[in-house]
């Protein structure tokens, strides 16, 4: 099994950084309490929504031909994007999807970042261990960001017959205002940066630039996936629920259709949600997103996270929805293959901060966050598939029994072994590799390798 693991680096480096400079608020990926509060409509005082204070930016938009295809990942392979926030420097898996991306000749390699942090960023990857030639590599682009999280705010690239990229632009975090500022950054609902991030993006992508097709939707594309030949899947709760307020009501059948009209999907399947934590650990809920448990790796073959049987005592009801989630994918006609989730464990919560530090895992109970660990939130990069591993759990400090350490060190070993298997009969033994990357700092966040990249594909027809 050819599985290569990249370190935790630059944890002292970062840890010195932060002690010698105000820290960043790092925003996780779900919405901030704050942010939810401010998402809510008046209905005392009708406001805007960034749609319609920007429409050159925001507004709505045709759909693409129907000729256009939505790629799997499973070949997205010429490229990704990544966004840099001013607090990239704190999450430290995007400093290794970096360095995994621009270690490949010919991958192309685009990092967003706000203008003043373009230095910063730079620095900072030399100080991890980046030389000339790769930092060469990177295309860079300045533009303001509100977060990491690009999977989700980022566009989704289709492909045209002749191989030319388009962008679909869905809603992302938006929230009511009540009047229109002079400019989109100016907006204090939502993240609105982040919203039209893509937009801003397409005329310099790939140099010749795209077109962008924006739905009346309101989602985050984490809560999206394909298998490249029409069939687009996503979680329930939480999509449904966005896109019920004051502009639009959508049933699931007005929601599939939109999916089916912006990205060509014949088919939507849509799988349950999961329930929140059993034993009422509250500081951290899990996020709706198929990313999460859900993972293409090929047209016809998906990863599905489950949960061990110690780990299914604890939660019941997330075992048999992750089990029913997993049949319904079965019975759409998929080889579906199961890899464990993490056991179940906690780490000491902040209210203003959703990253943990070094030796921060606990037992559940008051005062502490559960943590959403997960392995299928993974991303093929060029032909390095990138598994999201958790170490501080099992670590010699961790305060964990040594039962649920050792059930943890076995899932990864499960859940990496899987996952090279499973490619090795995909596409060839050897032909993709797998590389753990540590996460501990990020997955309290409600995300991980996945949710900061943003692969588009497939590469240049000859």
């Amino acid at each position: 099994m050819r599985n290569h693991l990249i370190p935790l680096v630059g944890v002292l480096l970062w840890a010195g950084a932060v002690a010698a400079a105000e820290e960043e608020r790092v925003l996780p990926r779900n919405m901030t309490i704050l942010e939810q509060l401010s998402a809510q409509e008046d209905v005392n005082a009708p406001g805007y929504y960034i749609w319609e204070c920007f429409p050159e930016l925001a507004g709505f938009t045709d759909p693409p031909p129907e000729s256009s295809r939505f790629p799997t990942e499973g070949e997205q392979t010429r490229g990704v994007m990544y966004g840099w926030p001013s607090y990239g420097g704190q999450m430290s898996p995007l400093t290794e999807l970096i360095r995994n991306s621009v270690q490949q000749d010919g991958y192309e390699t685009t990092v967003i970042v706000p203008a003043s942090l373009r230095g910063t960023a730079e620095a900072t990857l030399r100080a991890r261990g980046f030389d000339d030639d790769m930092i060469s590599r990177i295309n860079w682009f300045n533009a303001p960001l509100n977060g990491i999280w690009i999977r989700d705010y980022g566009a989704e690239v289709v492909v045209t017959p002749d191989g030319a990229f388009q962008f679909v632009d869905m809603g992302y975090y938006s929230g009511q205002i009540a009047g229109c500022p002079q400019t989109v950054d100016q907006i204090n609902a939502g993240r609105p940066s982040d919203d039209v991030s893509p937009t801003r993006f397409a005329p310099s992508f790939l140099k010749t630039g795209v077109d962008v097709f924006r739905p009346p939707l309101r989602t985050e594309g984490g809560n999206l996936q394909t298998d490249g030949q029409g069939t687009c899947v996503h979680m329930r709760r939480d999509v449904l629920q966005q896109n019920n307020f004051s502009r639009w009501q959508y049933s699931q059948e007005d929601l599939d259709a939109v999916y089916q009209q912006f990205f060509n999907c014949w088919q939507v399947i849509t799988l349950n949600s999961l329930a929140p934590d059993p034993e009422g650990v509250f500081y951290r809920t899990n996020i709706d997103h198929v990313d999460m448990f859900v993972s293409f790796v090929s047209a016809q073959t998906v990863i599905v996270g489950r949960m061990d049987p110690e780990d299914a005592k604890v939660d019941p009801t997330n075992a048999a929805i992750l089990d029913s989630n997993a049949d319904l994918l079965d019975g759409a006609g998929y080889n579906v293959v199961r890899v464990p989730m993490p056991a179940r464990y906690c780490t000491v919560y902040r209210a203003s901060n959703c990253i943990a530090l070094q030796n921060e895992t606990r037992e559940c109970g008051p005062g502490v966050g559960r943590v959403w660990a997960t392995y299928t939130n993974s991303i093929l990069i060029g032909s390095r598939m990138l598994v999201p591993v958790y170490h501080d759990p099992y670590s010699e400090s961790s305060p964990l029994p040594q039962d649920v350490k050792d059930r943890i060190q076995r899932q990864e070993a499960e859940a990496l072994g899987t996952y090279q298997a499973t490619l090795d009969a995909e596409y060839g033994e050897g032909a993709i590799t797998v590389v753990p990357v540590v996460s501990d700092d990020m997955i309290p966040c409600l995300g991980s390798m996945h949710c900061i990249s943003m692969t588009y594909g497939p590469p240049p027809m000859d």
